[in-house]
This record gives structure tokens, C-alpha cells and sequence, in this order.
């Protein structure tokens, strides 16, 4: 299956055939259309972090599902970060 359309179907949240390319490093979702779900998170520990398409993330989740993950205790935003952002 192309990786294109296990980002769209969501499968590749949860599939266990990426582990073998990546070995034993940590893993991160990039360029996401769809969040993933804390649930899937911790599913899956060795995922370092993940990123979404800017302009797709209110369009493709839910505004509930966007704050409940952003305030899952496992995931960190920027302003729990004060060291990355740029001083004045």
C-alpha cells in the first residue's frame, strides 16, 4: 500500500510494519492530515513526536479532538517549552 494512502486511511497509526525500517530508533509522525488520538500515542511509545499539515488540522479533526490531544499530559506545546522560544 502506498504510504500516501496509509496516512489517509489512518492504518498506518497502528501498523507494526514500519518498526523493521526504522530498527531501534524513535519513530515520528510527520506531515499528518489527521491527529492521532492520545489512546494511539500511547500505543505506541517509541513515536518522538508528530507534526500536522497547518492548514489541514481544523479542516481534518474535530476542534474537540485538537484540544484533547494538545492537553493530553504526554504531549508538550511550545509554551511548556519557554527554552525554544525566541527571546526579545
Amino acid at each position: 500500500m502506498p504510504w500516501s494512502a496509509m496516512v489517509q486511511r489512518r492504518c498506518w497509526l497502528v501498523r507494526s510494519n514500519v518498526i523493521p525500517i526504522v530498527g531501534n530508533k524513535p519513530m515520528a509522525i510527520g506531515e499528518c492530515a489527521m491527529l492521532p488520538t492520545p489512546e494511539l500515542l500511547a500505543q505506541q511509545p517509541r513515536w518522538a513526536f508528530f507534526m500536522a499539515w497547518s492548514e489541514l488540522v481544523q479542516e481534518k479533526n474535530a476542534p474537540e479532538a485538537i484540544k484533547r490531544l494538545y492537553d493530553d499530559p504526554c504531549v508538550l506545546t511550545l509554551d511548556e517549552m519557554p527554552q525554544w522560544i525566541k527571546r526579545k
